[in-house]
């Protein structure tokens, strides 16, 4: 019976303590990191096309539109990759990856603009960074949940 009061008493703390945020140079340092080993995936794959002229092109037109954005310091980098298929996607660290099926299926530089800006905005917003808290928030209340289950469990 105590385990479950001091389970009770110390669980709305814990979710408290989720809900602080961090300081914000660890998440600077942590999202550095992460787009680090992000652009490192990318490399391994072999994906990523090295034409100077077209990953220039990108790079000028994706800076170009950031300065117009929430953020314009932000860290952007910006990639094109060999895959037909007509996508692209923001990654961590502000890295934004477009295929080369999207860029050969643009009729207009403003197409092209509207993909970027699209992804740009998913960067300025913190999605992936929101998406990752909220899923580590469900994973440790989660396991607060199965610990609990255990513990009324011993209780019987």
């Amino acid at each position: 019976m105590i385990k479950i009061l001091t389970l009770f008493i110390l669980m709305p703390l814990w979710v408290f303590a989720l809900s602080v945020p961090e300081l914000e140079l660890s998440e600077s340092l942590s999202e550095k990191k992460r787009g680090h080993e992000f652009l490192q995936l990318l490399w391994d794959t072999g994906s990523i096309v090295e034409d100077i002229e077209i990953q220039t092109y990108l790079k000028d037109l994706g800076h170009e539109l950031t300065t117009y954005s929430e953020n314009p310091d932000k860290h952007f980098g910006f990639l094109l990759l060999d895959d037909s298929s007509i996508n692209a996607f923001a990654g961590s660290y502000g890295y934004i990856g477009i295929h080369t099926g999207m860029l050969l299926s643009s009729d207009s530089e403003s197409e092209l603009a509207g993909v970027l800006s699209h992804e740009i905005s998913h960067v300025t917003q913190n999605h992936l960074n929101r998406f990752s808290e909220k899923t580590d928030k469900q994973t440790y209340l989660l396991v607060a949940g199965m610990l609990a289950a255990v513990l009324v469990d011993d209780s019987n």
